[in-house]
């Protein structure tokens, strides 16, 4: 019963807007349920935390106000945001079909691997309905999703960090997500700031740019930053954590320095 209310509210939403004016007599207009899709997102941002359970997918709902007595296909484009790397997320079904009786339907955007993305990052990507003819009168034909593995992280032990940065090693405290290969080493550098990675599945490591602690008196926070592709990559062997790394202000970069974690 809540579904059909669900339902009925978001076709009456979508294709029963009556526009009128008292002051100038105009009649308004009365929208027919059965002309067309009027296709629609439910909102115009959608929050997902990506766990292993999700089986590598997100799926985000589309809606239709149009007559469900028969089948319906709609157009939707998929658009990264400019700081994803090519070919990370896929629009499964950019043609997506309304089955017979249906009001929703799920684009399903995948990825290969939950340990491939990394560990903090929150990832956004725009999904938009591109035939004008099948939109809702309502507009709601796009829609950015806000997408982060979701993470709980459990101390995992002690271990040594070794910094070509700094010149000297000392001990950290680790701990592990209960989720994915996501490792966080506790006020890595400076209290208050710790640092996140995430080990794939071949041992290699990934992680989002992210303050050390370390305020330069002229050009401000230092970034614990991912290699450009021409530097060596971080990598794990074992318990030994190659945590290559760029550490950048503003004005640039200090340069690349390759700091150890030995896990416990």
């Amino acid at each position: 019963m809540k579904r059909n209310i669900f339902y009925l509210f978001m076709i009456t939403a979508f294709t029963s807007l009556i526009l009128t004016s008292c002051e100038d007599n105009i009649e308004g207009t009365l929208f027919d349920v059965g002309d067309g899709v009027h296709a629609a997102f439910a909102s115009n941002v959608q929050l997902v935390d990506m766990i292993p359970e999700d089986g590598n997918e997100i799926k985000v709902p589309v809606y239709r106000g149009g007559n469900s007595s028969s089948e319906a296909t709609v157009s939707i484009e998929m658009i990264p945001a400019e700081s994803i790397p090519s070919g990370l997320f896929t629009l499964t079904n950019p043609q997506l079909t309304f089955p017979v009786g249906e009001n929703v339907a799920y684009a399903v955007i995948s990825y290969q691997d939950i340990n491939d993305l990394a560990a903090g990052e929150v990832y956004e990507i725009t999904l938009k309905l591109t035939n004008e003819e099948q939109i809702s009168v309502s507009e709601s034909d796009e829609i950015t999703v806000k997408a982060q593995r979701k993470l709980t992280f459990t101390k995992l032990g002690n271990a040594t960090f070794e910094s070509e940065f700094f010149e000297e090693a000392w001990e950290v405290e680790v701990y592990k997500a209960a989720e994915a290969d996501v490792y966080r080493i506790m006020d890595a550098y400076y209290n208050g700031f710790h640092i996140t990675f995430s080990v794939a599945s071949d041992n290699t490591i990934s992680f989002s740019a992210q303050p050390m602690g370390y305020v330069h008196p002229d050009y401000g926070m230092t970034s614990f930053t991912m290699p450009r592709e021409e530097y060596d990559q971080p990598y794990r062997d074992g318990k030994v954590i190659n945590l290559f790394a760029e550490f950048r202000v503003a004005a640039g970069s200090f340069g690349l320095f390759q700091e150890v974690l030995i896990l416990p």
